[in-house]
């Protein structure tokens, strides 16, 4: 990696993230509101494959009954400062209108046989499935038409199984997460060089950008 950027690169940022994960949603309202402030070297991000918990069953779980089995007493607390927190990087939660735990792996899968230009955009969408439509984003119903939004082909999406080689970059993300490090998410990681772990607040990952070098 070389020290410096000239003007005319592109700085890649690897945003390591789960669709279940409110802080994730978190991370990505506050690098938006970061990149609304960058004019300087152009900014390419990159989604890149985590799952908080594999053991989800493919058909998902009940939400409060899956938060009390892992925080038991402390669920409540817990999204009352989630809640707070996504107030201040200006999204809305509503846990209690939470229905599903959803498996993520098929989501992932869609992103990865997307093409490039469209992947975060459907981020976005499965992020708002989940948590804003409260539907079951491990369902590959629901993932067809987040897909066909985006010109996925339908059969495409259905294809995805445990055998598709989608499945195996997902595999590779996660090991290349935990060969970083990488222990919970989000966890950003700046021009190949530069790790941010957790929802930082926008002048955070300013501050970040800068020190990739990139010059207005």
């Amino acid at each position: 990696m070389n020290e410096t950027l000239q003007a005319n690169d592109t700085i890649t940022i690897d945003l390591f993230e789960d669709f279940i994960c409110p802080w994730c949603r978190i991370g990505r309202a506050n690098l938006a509101s970061a990149l609304g402030r960058w004019d300087k070297t152009d900014v390419v991000v990159r989604h890149r494959p985590y799952l908080l918990d594999p053991s989800i069953p493919p058909e998902g779980n009940d939400f409060h009954a899956y938060l009390e089995y892992k925080f038991g007493g402390n669920a409540d607390r817990m999204n009352d400062a989630v809640a707070a927190a996504g107030k201040r990087a200006g999204v809305e939660f509503d846990f209690a209108s939470m229905r599903y735990i959803p498996n993520t792996l098929a989501a992932h899968m869609l992103v990865e046989i997307a093409p490039e230009q469209v992947r975060n955009d459907i981020v976005a969408d499965l992020y708002d499935g989940h948590f804003v439509q409260m539907r079951n984003i491990g369902s590959i119903d629901v993932l067809v038409e987040i897909g066909a939004r985006h010109g996925v082909e339908e059969a495409a999406i259905r294809a995805i199984d445990a055998s598709h080689p989608a499945r195996m970059r997902v595999v590779e993300s996660i090991q290349e997460a935990q060969q970083l490090g990488v222990t919970g998410v989000p966890f950003f990681v700046f021009a190949d060089e530069y790790g941010v772990s957790g929802a930082q607040p926008a002048d955070s990952l300013l501050q970040v950008l800068g020190m990739t070098g990139g010059e207005g």
